[in-house]
């Protein structure tokens, strides 16, 4: 056995990492495995909101967390000539959780953030490159298999998201909410401000081709649009 802890995370991205600050924090004794060598730099994830943003309060890292995001005031809802249609207020000041109530983020400047932090607690350890390969559930305790090495736990907590080879292994089904539909996301960096792009995000509910428009930090743009 190479090392016991109280409880180990499989998936580093950032419910994994902010569950093992969280974690660190109450000096809980943590091991957080991650498949990737390292932090990856897809975008993914792009917004959170005011409750969210006081979960990174309380893990005492929302004055970071600021810093990388870029607050949205509103979003608009246009036909296909471009018209308004309506739009989606929640205006520049804090909303009723103290935070702003919309924020736009990149994704990998977040997971670093979150990464950074569990540097502030020694009771945490995270292991890159640690695809888990087996777990076994035996009198209260669970092991896990990762890189060839095995680790034993209270608890496991499987943060690996869609994929996850943690509800596979405890038999969770997997429920579609509702019918699937093809989209295509294209992020990209603007290299000049173009000023007839929209300033703010942008829902374009076109019958031939809908699709949604949004800039991110650092003017990053995202759309994505629906393959018909």
């Amino acid at each position: 056995m190479t090392d016991e802890y109280e409880v180990i995370i499989v998936g580093a991205g950032p419910v994994g990492l902010s569950f093992g600050n969280l974690l660190g924090q109450a000096g809980v004794s943590t091991l957080i495995l991650e498949a990737n060598a390292g932090l990856t730099a897809d975008p993914r994830a792009v917004h959170y909101d005011g409750e969210v943003m006081r979960i990174f309060q309380a893990m005492g890292l929302s004055d970071r967390v600021a810093e990388i995001s870029l607050p949205v005031p509103e979003m608009n809802f246009t036909d296909e000539h471009d018209e308004t249609l309506f739009s989606v207020n929640w205006g520049p000041g804090r909303g009723p959780q103290g935070w702003t109530p919309a924020n736009l983020f990149h994704q990998p400047d977040l997971e670093g953030v979150l990464r950074e932090g569990l540097q502030r607690w020694p009771s945490v350890t995270v292991g890159f490159g640690a695809t888990v390969t087996a777990m076994t559930q035996n009198n209260g305790t669970v092991e896990v298999v990762a890189a060839g090495e095995t680790y034993r736990a209270s608890y496991l907590v499987g943060c690996d998201g869609a994929g996850s080879f943690t509800r596979k292994s405890i038999g969770s089904d997997w429920i579609p909410l509702g019918p699937a539909q093809p989209w295509v996301v294209a992020d990209g960096v603007l290299l000049t401000d173009r000023g007839v792009l929209p300033q703010w995000p942008t829902q374009h509910p076109w019958p031939e081709r809908p699709h949604f428009f949004m800039r991110n930090v650092d003017i990053i743009a995202v759309l994505f649009v629906l393959v018909c």
